[in-house]
């Protein structure tokens, strides 16, 4: 997933800003935010989370996800 949502990332047309947090190093910021699984992806919009993915997820999946919001 790593090289599509860098891709994504560098769309600037998408309005897309991807932020990766190791889950190795941040095992307190996982258990703080109640993440269990991984990968995880949340989409945001003006600070409120609106879109929420646990597991894998196919590029094409991921950007109708945000199309939609």
């Amino acid at each position: 997933m790593r090289p599509f949502l860098d891709e994504i990332d560098r769309d600037q047309h998408n309005g897309v800003k991807v932020v990766f947090i190791d889950a190795d190093k941040n095992r307190h910021l996982l258990k703080l935010l109640g993440i269990s699984g991984i990968p995880r992806i949340q989409l945001f919009k003006k600070g409120k989370l609106v879109w929420d993915h646990t597991g894998a997820i196919e590029k094409n999946e991921l950007l109708e996800s945000v199309k939609k919001i």
